[in-house]
């Protein structure tokens, strides 16, 4: 026999009926530390591919970030949550492939159960918020639902060390700015990060995370100047290896490595990297 397989709004019913079976306690399940991820965007990403693979560089998204992000400061992305795994076995875009015979049509339905799904997420958390979330599109869930409902949410304390009612007033203002607003704290957060993991056990691994995430704040930060007809300053001009050579430089000086040592040197080769934080 042929099961009929569900539409979106099927399919959103049905989750809806599955968390208040289980109840968001168990549904989204943490102890209040939230991970929130989105991006880089496609033209972004796809630009970054071909230069990682001509640099002989590994290309890692806001996904992977967040994932190694979660692990260092406990926190619960909806991934790891009953219903994101649910969702992710699932493989939507499979799956609404023999319900919708437009691509246009099977991408919006996989993006609309996911945006039903992070939308309960967050509307089910508390406490504190992080994010990876450097070059994220404005058209993805993240910035199209999940912000909007974190706004209404004032279970939340912070979001990435601050204030979230705060933060929330700049996003309300401006949500562009706020993009680049929290990049920037971002950014920071995760060099602070580098530095604490390279002092205590000499690794590089959230410094290369950083390299990552500057360049898609970088190439976001300089698409949205040319989109907007505004000059673009010379740092947001280089070639990726001009960024990944000063960047190196910087981070290594920084963190206090010395670049002639074989393993630091091996290092300005393998991470993607930047130009300084402007």
């Amino acid at each position: 026999m042929v099961v009929r397989k569900l539409t979106k709004e099927e399919y959103c019913l049905v989750l809806q009926r599955i968390i208040f079976r289980l109840g968001v306690a168990r549904a989204f399940a943490h102890t209040g530390r939230v991970q929130l991820y989105s991006g880089p965007d496609r033209e972004i990403s796809n630009e970054l591919k071909d230069e990682f693979r001509k640099a002989g560089l590994i290309y890692l998204s806001n996904w992977h970030a967040s994932q190694a992000q979660a692990a260092r400061e406990s926190a619960i992305r909806i991934d790891d949550t009953y219903i994101g795994r649910l969702l992710n076995r699932k493989n939507l875009a499979v799956y609404f492939g023999d319900v919708y015979k437009d691509p246009l049509q099977v991408e919006k339905a996989a993006y609309d159960v996911w945006a039903f799904a992070s939308r309960a997420f967050i509307a089910s958390g508390y406490g504190h918020a992080i994010t990876a979330v450097c070059g994220a599109s404005d058209e993805r869930v993240y910035r199209c639902e999940e912000l909007d409902e974190f706004s209404k949410n004032k279970n939340y304390e912070t979001l990435n060390d601050r204030f979230a009612d705060a933060e929330m007033v700049i996003f309300k203002r401006d949500a562009d700015k706020f993009q680049r607003h929290t990049s920037l704290i971002e950014l920071r957060r995760t060099f602070r990060a580098a530095l604490k993991e390279v002092q205590a056990t000499g690794k590089t691994d959230v410094a290369v995370e950083y390299f990552r995430r500057k360049e898609f704040y970088l190439l976001q930060r300089r698409n949205h100047l040319i989109d907007a007809g505004k000059p673009v300053p010379l740092v947001y001009g280089l070639d990726f290896n001009e960024r990944r050579q000063r960047e190196a430089i910087f981070v290594l000086a920084t963190l206090g490595l010395d670049p002639a040592r074989p393993h630091y040197g091996a290092f300005k080769h393998t991470a993607a990297s930047a130009v300084v934080m402007p």
